[in-house]
């Protein structure tokens, strides 16, 4: 039963992937690198380019030249270079995330995913929170503000550079970097270090997106996973094979978090709520509470 002080989280999709969701107790949490929008990793790596270049005159508190981290100096330019342009490879990129918002009934939402009749389903919060801990998860709001992302862009980078600087200052060049065919790469106590970064970088890349839309008031399930995972599955659609990954959430046999569900604009949409009453009964679900849009978009 809802508590009505209880947040409430909304996944707009359409009926046939709201009934998988219902039935199977599950989501399918898609690859970062096959969202709608293909420019959402190119605005952290700006912001770090931006950082990098900015940071040793004046912003990373190293007022004099001989603090600037070893890292951020003219010598260590092969290193910057070759960190920034790997940054974000698509073979580093082990991201999977499932998109919710705090907005119950939005027509920009049913226009994005919504549409041929689609419903929005509302999650306790709380509970989806536990259960997505448990499976490697973490629920994190998106961040819209240009000031917030370049806050916490200037974090993250003090934190990782400082950790490098430790060990670059008690290795050689030439244990930092190996050459091979007139090129750099990283060597292995590059490498560690580099590994938490990122996915220090990649979490911080899943919850930043363009001002421009704000109004969708996003938050995020993000997981990062291991490379190569056996449990990563393919869907398809129109235009791109996407990989996905199933998250559980199945608690005491059924869809515990789901308390809500709003049947979107249709010209079927009163036969739409019935068929959701009976999925939902015939799963067990006997308190979630149906509604129908209030929105009159027409689509069809």
């Amino acid at each position: 039963m809802t508590n009505h002080d209880e947040t409430l989280l909304w996944h707009y999709t359409r009926r046939d992937p709201a009934e998988k969701i219902i039935s199977f107790r599950s989501f399918w949490a898609s690859s970062i690198l096959f969202l709608n929008d293909s420019t959402e990793f190119d605005h952290l790596r700006d912001l770090i380019t931006e950082w990098i270049k900015i940071t040793p005159s004046n912003v990373g508190g190293w007022g004099d030249p001989k603090d600037v981290p070893y890292f951020l100096k003219g010598s260590q330019t092969v290193v910057v270079e070759s960190f920034r342009k790997s940054l974000f490879h698509p073979s580093r990129m082990h991201a999977y995330i499932i998109s919710l918002t705090t907005v119950r009934d939005d027509l920009s939402q049913w226009r994005a995913y919504g549409t041929g009749g689609g419903m929005s389903l509302g999650f306790s919060k709380g509970e989806l929170t536990d259960v997505a801990e448990s499976a490697g998860f973490q629920l994190e709001d998106c961040i819209y503000d240009d000031a917030v992302k370049r806050s916490l862009v200037h974090q993250l980078m003090v934190k990782h550079v400082a950790e490098y600087d430790k060990v670059a200052k008690s290795l050689e060049r030439d244990d930092l970097l190996n050459s091979s065919m007139g090129s750099w790469t990283f060597s292995e106590p590059m490498k560690d270090l580099l590994r938490n970064f990122y996915a220090d970088a990649q979490r911080l890349a899943c919850r930043i997106k363009s001002s421009a839309f704000a109004a969708e008031r996003e938050c995020r399930l993000i997981g990062l996973f291991a490379p190569n995972a056996k449990d990563v599955r393919f869907r398809h659609n129109d235009s791109m094979t996407v990989p996905y990954r199933v998250f559980s959430m199945e608690k005491d046999g059924k869809l515990s978090a789901l308390r809500k569900i709003v049947a979107g604009p249709s010209p079927h949409i009163d036969l739409n709520h019935l068929a959701f009453q009976g999925i939902c009964l015939h799963n067990g679900l006997l308190d979630v509470e149906i509604t129908d849009s209030s929105i009159p978009f027409r689509f069809w």
